[in-house]
Order: C-alpha cells, then sequence, then structure tokens
C-alpha cells in the first residue's frame, strides 16, 4: 500500500500564485523536503493534498528576522505545523508578534 502523494507548491495559496514544485509521497516526507527547498531558497510554500484538496501546511522563510529569534530549531517547529494560526499564538507568547499570516 503506498502512502498519500503530496503536492509543494512555493507561493501563497490563498492569493493564486502558486507554483507546482514537486510531488512527494508521505506527509512526513513531503514536509521535510519543503524545509529543504525552503532552506535553499527562502520563500512562502506550502503542501497540498490533492485527495482532500485543502492546502495542510505552510512555511515562509522570507522573515529572517523570525528565524533569528526564535533559533533554528524552534523555527522549523513553528513554521512547519498543520494549524498555523496555533504556531503564531505560541510564537507570539514567546517572543512577541513576529508576522501576520492569514489563517
Amino acid at each position: 500500500m503506498t502512502e498519500e502523494t503530496f503536492d509543494i507548491f512555493s507561493g501563497a495559496p490563498d492569493e493564486n500564485d502558486g507554483l507546482w514544485i514537486e510531488a512527494v509521497e508521505g506527509f512526513s516526507s513531503a514536509q521535510q523536503r519543503m524545509g529543504q527547498i525552503a532552506a535553499e531558497k527562502p520563500g512562502s510554500y506550502f503542501l497540498f493534498s490533492s485527495i482532500d484538496l485543502s492546502v495542510l501546511t505552510r512555511l515562509d522563510t522570507r522573515s529572517r528576522a523570525a528565524i533569528t529569534r526564535l533559533g533554528e530549531s524552534h523555527a522549523r517547529s513553528a513554521f512547519i505545523s498543520h494549524s498555523t494560526s496555533q504556531v503564531l499564538r505560541r510564537a507570539q507568547a514567546s517572543v512577541g508578534t513576529i508576522c501576520r499570516a492569514d489563517d
């Protein structure tokens, strides 16, 4: 049995400017690959499920200040998450307002 395949896009899903990059089998593998891509080329990325027709995870590495304040390990867990709004609340509680992201 194969795992679900997830599509990695650059851009913002809510602005209809997503650019397909590649498809990766398995959610964890797709998250890791999206992180690798974002480390090589900072920007806004998201994972899309063609089965659920939904955006599952967003990653935005454009804000270097936010990454510096949170630290590399915390930034990874803060930006790669199933729930963007929960992550922002946790990050804001620990370092103040870092940026505003659409939920």
